[in-house]
Parts: C-alpha cells; structure tokens; sequence
C-alpha cells in the first residue's frame, strides 16, 4: 500500500511539473566566462524571467548564487545552509525556495530583493518541487520517508504525506 501512494504521489507531481510553463534548459557548467567562476559543485539552475537572471546552488559553497544573464556576471551570493539542493521557483510570488540538506532547513528567497526572507525547519530535505495548479512546495525527507507540504502563500507547513 505504501509503494502505491508513493507512485501515486510521483504522479502527481510529474503532472504538476508538465503543467506548468516549460522550463529552461538547465545550465551546467561551472564557469560562465574566463575571469567569473561561479562555484564548485554547482547544481543545475532555474531561471528568473522578470530580472533576467538564473539561481544556481552551490553544494560546497552552502550558497544560492544569482547569474545576471544580462550582465554575464555574478549579481549575489546568498547563503542558505549547507548542502543546497536544485531551487524551485513560485513565478506568482516570485520566491525560489532551496533545501539545505544539511542543516535540515528549507530557504525561502526573494527574487525581487535576492534576500533571504525565511526558513523553515525540515529533517533531511532534498530538492523541492513547486507546483502551479495547488501553490504547494513539495519537499521530500530522505530519512523519514515522507514529503513535507508548504504552502506557498503562508510559508508554512501544510501537510506531511507519508
């Protein structure tokens, strides 16, 4: 029964990722020219279309790292706990939100101010996935075998699906 929830909850969150707008092709590299590294270890990025930038985590660095693409530049370097995972980003609120899986946080980031705006304690998150059609973040536990909800217009958690 388990195993059927789960693949059921996997399901769903496909769906709410192929609903939304598609979304950029990931950039991988670490160095974006000769003279601008942006990081070692650096997480497959998401892109930002109102300030034209895109928001890497750096695993090592414990940082979500903000590439102006109008600029080639490094605009901001935002620490959010260590061992970031990939961010998700809530286009209507215009938040990217970040796992630190390990400090056992879930980072909320402004885009608009490229700030730090809260956190949230989470035991073990991985990667979030933001979903469109129900404004949740979904956060899965590695150890606990469970996902976290959060709300998106409270930041706050929702539920917790096991």
């Amino acid at each position: 029964m388990k195993n059927l929830i789960l693949i059921s909850l996997a399901a769903f969150l496909f769906s709410c990722v192929s609903s939304n707008d598609p979304e950029p092709t990931p950039v991988l590299s670490g160095f974006i020219s000769e003279s601008e590294s942006i990081g070692e270890k650096v997480r497959p990025g998401v892109y930002e279309p109102v300030n034209q930038s895109i928001y890497y985590s750096e695993y090592s660095g414990n940082l979500l790292i903000v590439f102006n693409t109008i600029s080639n530049a490094v605009e901001k370097r935002i620490n959010v706990g260590s061992a970031p995972e990939r961010p998700a980003y809530d286009k209507n609120q215009r938040l990217m939100y970040v796992s630190a899986s390990g400090q056992g946080r879930l980072s909320i980031v402004s885009t608009v101010s490229n700030t730090l705006i809260g956190q949230i304690k989470i035991s073990d998150p991985r990667a979030p996935i933001y979903c469109n059609s129900n404004k949740n973040v979904y956060v899965p536990c590695l150890t606990e075998n469970q996902v976290i909800v959060v709300n998106s217009l409270t930041n706050l958690i929702s539920d917790t699906l096991y």
